[in-house]
């Protein structure tokens, strides 16, 4: 768990939820607010 966290693991599943959040929100006619949010709230992997 801790290499998981420590890798760039939990920035991609961040990327990659804003995306899927963005295009399904989209596709029935919402916006998502800010979705920046998401990636740049991420930890950032160390090393």
């Amino acid at each position: 768990m801790e290499v998981a966290q420590k890798s760039h693991l939990p920035v991609a599943v961040a990327e990659q939820m804003r995306t899927i959040l963005t295009e399904l929100l989209e596709s029935k006619n919402f916006s998502l607010e800010n979705p920046d949010m998401i990636t740049s709230t991420a930890p950032k992997a160390s090393g």
